[in-house]
């Protein structure tokens, strides 16, 4: 689902959730450019969230993957 929202494919709901991390800045750094944001979270419901959730996950896959 993640892979539908970063091409925009997803349903409109959803559109906002996730953030490349190099649309948030534009200086270079070590982390990828398929790194998406994580959010800071002070509850466990936001710690459940798709938002969280699709970011932890797709920031652990391998690059050979994406």
């Amino acid at each position: 689902m993640v892979h539908r929202v970063l091409n925009n494919r997803a349903p409109s709901y959803l559109n906002n959730c996730c953030t490349k991390l190099e649309d948030v800045h534009p200086h270079n750094s070590r982390a990828r450019a398929t790194n998406l944001k994580l959010y800071k979270f002070k509850t466990m419901m936001g710690k459940v969230s798709f938002m969280y959730a699709a970011a932890i996950e797709s920031n652990k896959l391998p690059l050979e993957i994406l």
